[in-house]
């Protein structure tokens, strides 16, 4: 009887051929990136955060308690499908000519974390909660959406969502909360993998809102609009019970 053989270091260098070709592949769609404009409502949320970088106050965020064990590397598959699938999650923002312009990576590794909170009592991990929510978000660099899951116990989590809202909105929110659910069974083993995203982008909409806005119907939209918010109008003085600030802050 003859005993087959196995060339562990062929298999080995087969794996690393494998490994350095996936990478190669990344770094190419990295390197794809697309331009384009910015929709009205990005701008001004660009404008804003222009003048307050730090601020939290455009986070768009959601936690959930998860009572259950979860398997951790099927979140990150998971997460890391989610922003394959959808242009938005790998936007970045840059000025040029001093006009803000959306940038499309073909490629951006998805922002998740597992963290650690076993040394937690429930104040503090709000607390750690809270400050993940109120992190602030790098228009330029990005990403500009991530995904952290808190252990507090084999079967005690918190599955914390934070993304900005010049690429999200709460209806987004609750359509990836979704999308994520069913990508996590996918990874997991207990369902079949969701069909490819539909191919609407978000920069058609911008395309068709610059159309709309430039036809006879957006200029009257325009005039009416002058008029309704007559800036030459006097400022209206209420009586307040405590001086206004000169800096915004986020108490309301």
């Amino acid at each position: 009887m003859s005993i087959a053989t196995i060339d562990v270091s062929a298999a080995a260098r087969a794996e690393e051929r494998k490994a350095l070709l996936a990478s190669l592949l990344r770094r190419k769609a990295e390197a794809q990136e697309t331009r384009h404009p910015l929709s009205r409502g990005q701008k001004a949320l660009w404008f804003l955060h222009q003048s307050a970088p730090k601020s939290p106050a455009y986070n768009v965020a959601f936690a959930a308690r998860v009572r259950d064990t979860v398997d951790v590397a099927a979140l990150a598959r998971a997460a890391q499908a989610l922003v394959d699938r959808h242009p938005q999650l790998r936007s970045t923002f840059e000025s040029v000519d001093g006009e803000p312009v959306q940038i499309v990576r073909g490629h951006q590794d998805a922002a998740f974390a597992a963290i650690d909170a076993g040394g937690l009592d429930e104040p503090a991990l709000a607390a750690r909660v809270q400050a993940e929510v109120d992190r602030p978000f790098d228009l330029r660099t990005g990403p500009l959406f991530r995904l952290t899951l808190f252990t507090a116990a084999p079967d005690d989590h918190v599955l914390l969502l934070v993304a900005h809202h010049v690429v999200y909105d709460a209806w987004s929110l609750w359509l990836n909360l979704d999308e994520l659910g069913r990508l996590y069974a996918a990874e997991a083993g207990g369902a079949r993998s969701l069909p490819a995203s539909e191919r609407r982008t978000y920069d058609a909409f911008v395309a068709a809102q610059e159309a709309l806005l430039a036809s006879p119907e957006g200029e009257a939209q325009w005039e009416f609009w002058k008029t309704r918010l007559d800036v030459t109008a006097p400022p209206l003085e209420l009586p307040l019970d405590r001086p206004r600030p000169p800096a915004r802050g986020l108490g309301g």
